[in-house]
């Protein structure tokens, strides 16, 4: 392999395993996969980034602000409340979506390891500012009214969505997306009045 500046190397390595992560998961993500992916030898990971953890937990961050970004993209083309409904996981699209079972992953990951509690705590808070963004676009257009803070609005949708994502994959919704989705409308239209919810 030609020798690359220490910034080409950075950037490689990072490409690749936010490549791997975002098709394979966070364990799966390890160093020999990453090497192979990056043409590069396992060694620079470690002279690099100080340590394989620590270039997954800067791709496991890229990785979610790059997902929030293609998110709010196409939620640009949605009206409001559909817009919302994308931001906050659709059930019946979302379903299949690697990233989502990334986050899953992770979420279960912190709950055994410390250390990956700082990295999913910065996920959430770019997931939430997302979803403000969309709670401000909505009430902008008149779509949407809050009742409350845009901020406390957006962590009561948040905490309902992770909720009932765990109900349908553990539990008695299990595998109904359908009945989820229908739900997950249902907390928007309730929390930001929109004129699919009677007053």
């Amino acid at each position: 392999m030609s020798y690359l500046k220490r910034d080409d190397r950075t950037e490689m390595l990072l490409n690749a395993t936010t490549e791997i992560m975002r098709q394979q998961g966070f364990v799966a993500t390890t160093a020999r996969r990453i090497a192979q992916q990056s043409n590069s030898a396992i060694g620079n990971i470690n002279r690099v980034f100080g340590s394989l953890q620590a270039l997954k937990e800067l791709a496991f961050i890229t990785l979610t602000q790059q997902v929030v970004v293609e998110f709010k993209q196409r939620a640009l083309q949605m009206a409001p409340r559909e817009a919302m409904l994308i931001m906050l996981g659709d059930p019946v699209e979302c379903h299949e979506l690697i990233e989502v079972h990334l986050w899953q992953e992770v979420a279960i990951l912190a709950e055994q390891d410390a250390s990956l509690t700082p990295i999913y705590t910065e996920a959430l808070r770019v997931w939430h500012q997302a979803l403000c963004d969309t709670i401000n676009d909505g009430v902008a257009q008149q779509a949407f009214r809050c009742s409350d803070t845009v901020e406390q609005t957006a962590w009561r949708l948040m905490a309902c969505a992770l909720g009932l994502d765990m109900l349908v994959r553990f539990g008695p919704l299990q595998p109904a997306q359908d009945e989820a989705r229908r739900s997950v409308l249902r907390m928007i239209d309730f929390e930001l009045n929109t004129a699919e919810f009677p007053d």
